[in-house]
């Protein structure tokens, strides 16, 4: 009895260590499993197949990719496509465009630098066509009221340029159809639009339109520039400003004189002494200043009469010439015959006799 016991004791040792040097390999086993795991194997390299193609226009090919790791070994690998000269799909089907030349298809590593790129060669047969339409400039900001001049021409499918018509549209302003762009009064982002004739192609260039500031005095203009008085007599003068653009704009001004006395309104009375004087008239910031040049005259040299017919033509600046001469000549004016052509309206009488023997009327009879 006890040596059954001895033996089933010895027995169990054995069961015991045998089921202990498989646990140990068993373990071994695991760990070796579990380094390589945690070493999978890194893209070094993408490659995009395949690597040229050529192309008729509106054409199509498949394009993959895969990668590779530092020992050569060719794996999976996820990617973006991209491509000039045509379209792409997420999953690297390439549909040429219309235009012929070199393009490329790039497949790049998701979330990483590593690329790879295809070069496509697209032909157009027969003769080239309108591709794409090209307006400039691509973006403009416009002050409220101002324009800005736009122009469009083709790109052919050969990829040279062409003169094309086209129609413009525009938001936030109106637009000639020769392009010419005139912004509104309300501030915005807007769009200038330029499309073929045959409605298939067009270009759209943004337009900012921005509120028109107050205008910036750049000068003080005094009129007449210049004046001709007997003792006693008097020559009205006014004054208005221009801007940096040239535009002109009403201005306030203060008025002194030499050689006699001046209003606040610009009315001059000459003195009693002969000689060169000066009416001077000065903007508020007494930043700009302009002079007229006044002569004064002894009124003993007996009456001077200065006519002239035909005077103020809407076509010419001779208008202005006579009137230069009459700024140095005393003595009452007279008229002859028509004082502004063509047709003697109100309106050209303000635009072409007003501002050059008009500014003569207070001595002008009858």
């Amino acid at each position: 009895m006890h040596r059954q016991l001895a033996v089933g004791r010895q027995h169990v040792r054995l069961l015991l260590a045998s089921l202990a040097s498989l646990i140990i390999i068993v373990a071994c086993s695991n760990n070796d499993q579990g380094t390589n795991l945690n070493n999978p194997p890194t893209v070094t390299q993408v490659v995009v197949s395949p690597k040229t193609a050529t192309l008729a226009a509106g054409a199509k090919q498949q394009f993959s990719a895969y990668g590779r790791d530092s020992a050569g070994d060719s794996m999976g690998v996820s990617v973006d496509f991209s491509a000039t000269g045509g379209d792409v799909t997420s999953t690297g089907l390439f549909t040429a465009g219309v235009v012929a030349g070199s393009f490329d298809v790039v497949a790049t590593e998701h979330g990483g630098t590593l690329a790879d790129t295809a070069t496509v060669t697209v032909t157009v047969a027969g003769p080239p066509v309108l591709a794409a339409v090209i307006l400039t400039p691509s973006s403009a900001t416009v002050v409220a009221g101002k324009t800005q001049k736009f122009a469009a021409y083709g790109r052919m499918s050969n990829g040279d340029s062409a003169a094309i018509p086209v129609k413009y549209s525009a938001t936030g302003g109106a637009i000639t159809s020769s392009g010419t762009y005139t912004a509104g009064t309300t501030a915005g982002s807007y769009q200038v639009i330029a499309k073929d004739t045959s409605g298939l192609f067009a270009d759209t260039s943004a337009v900012t339109v921005t509120a028109a500031g107050p205008p910036t005095l750049a000068q003080v203009i005094l009129n007449p520039g210049s004046a001709v008085l007997t003792p006693g007599g008097t020559q009205q003068f006014s004054a208005y400003g221009k801007t940096g653009a040239g535009d002109s704009i009403a201005v306030a001004v203060n008025y002194s004189a030499t050689g006699g006395s001046i209003t606040a309104a610009g009315l001059y009375t000459a003195g009693q002494t002969a000689g060169s004087f000066q009416v001077i008239a000065v903007d508020t910031s007494g930043k700009y200043a302009d002079t007229a040049a006044v002569s004064i005259v002894s009124s003993t040299g007996g009456v001077v009469f200065v006519g002239a017919g035909d005077i103020s033509d809407c076509g010419n600046d001779n208008d202005e010439a006579t009137a230069k001469l009459l700024d140095v000549i005393p003595g009452t004016v007279f008229t002859l015959g028509d004082n502004v052509y063509s047709s003697g309206t109100d309106a050209q009488y303000a635009q072409c006799f007003d501002p050059t023997w008009g500014r003569h009327k207070a001595r002008t009879k009858p």
